[in-house]
């Protein structure tokens, strides 16, 4: 597919509207942002009268660097501007936020947001080794001595149930390092964990019997089991609260959050500019940042939710493979958006 096709697909279910839709204060903010960024105004759309969509192939990082420097301010850790990494308004008040092509290609801005990470802290051995590493939050800070190197954990992790995305190397050996962007995220996959109730939600749902949810097949594919409500309004989203082995304190909780690995957490949709080399004591800005289940707050615990995932929809028949996910995602996430319902 081409750039452009790409460009118009991304037009049509995220910005809606293109760039004669904004409104002039809006547009004389695009218009310096296309001469920042050297992009065309096919890469501008607008959400709303006054708020612009930079739909770029080019990284988020790179875009949020450039935004910063043209002196724009960060929302920090927030998605009611429409985007999970978060964005920026100028001046005047115009609302800026990155839609990138990249996500559509394997790894997506977590992947992304990770490598940022690594790169950065790995460059700053160039200047300073043993580094001291501090992990900046607005709620707390975490302190690592001696650091001598920067790893990814990579796919042996994975398979291991860890939870980390990168590993810091010192004298005491290794420590893990989860690392998530601002605005929504998910603690894990837990079809596994809680096969049981994903098998009784899904039978049950099938057969009718849970109030206000019919799960039918997709008339034009019906491979795909689609989630709706008795008149036939759609579900983007179906959340579990309370679930028995999610109470607070919980080693589930845990385990979900920090893994095997015992993995720190930093939260940040990293820029180049989150991270301070002073001699040899890197301090990197983060949102929030997390040792154990003490610092998570009451929106941070996690809450079962199942989604609709049309690619995941391979079978004609039963529950499994029909296109209906099961994750964790944090309380203060299990709610709909301006394009979605949930239940």
């Amino acid at each position: 597919m081409m750039l452009l096709d790409l460009i118009a697909e991304h037009f049509l279910n995220e910005a809606k509207h293109p760039y004669e839709y904004l409104s002039a204060t809006a547009k004389e903010t695009a218009q310096d942002i296309m001469k920042a960024l050297k992009i065309p105004k096919e890469e501008i759309g607008g959400a709303t009268k006054n708020r612009v969509i930079v739909l770029s192939d080019k990284p988020r990082a790179e875009v949020f660097s450039s935004l910063e420097k043209m002196g724009y301010k960060r929302y920090e850790g927030t998605t009611y501007i429409g985007s999970s990494g978060g964005g920026f308004v100028s001046p005047t008040g115009v609302e800026i936020i990155h839609k990138s092509l990249a996500q559509s290609k394997t790894g997506g801005a977590g992947i992304e947001n990770e490598q940022i990470a690594y790169e950065q802290i790995d460059k700053a051995f160039v200047s300073a080794n043993p580094l001291t590493i501090v992990f900046k939050g607005k709620n707390k800070s975490i302190t690592y001595n001696k650091v001598t190197s920067v790893t990814h954990i990579g796919k042996e992790g994975e398979s291991k149930g860890w939870k980390g995305d990168i590993a810091l190397h010192t004298e005491e050996g290794a420590k893990h390092i989860s690392i998530k962007k601002d605005g929504g995220y998910r603690w894990e996959s837990v079809v596994k964990r809680f096969r049981t109730t994903y098998e009784t939600f899904m039978n049950k749902a099938v057969a009718g019997e849970i109030p206000n949810l019919e799960l039918i097949p997709h008339k034009d594919n019906p491979r795909l089991l689609i989630m709706t409500s008795p008149s036939g309004k759609p579900y983007g989203r179906i959340f579990i609260k309370n679930h028995p082995d999610l109470e607070p304190g919980s080693d589930t909780i845990y385990q979900m959050a920090f893994g095997p690995d015992h993995a720190d957490i930093v939260q940040r949709t990293f820029t180049e500019g989150d991270f301070e080399l002073k001699g040899n004591v890197l301090t990197i800005t983060c949102t929030k940042v997390l040792e154990d289940e003490n610092d998570l707050d009451p929106d941070d615990l996690p809450v079962i939710e199942f989604e609709r995932n049309a690619s995941k929809a391979t079978k004609l028949d039963g529950i499994y493979q029909r296109g209906i996910l099961m994750r964790t995602r944090p309380a203060g996430q299990a709610k709909g958006t301006s394009r979605a319902n949930y239940l």
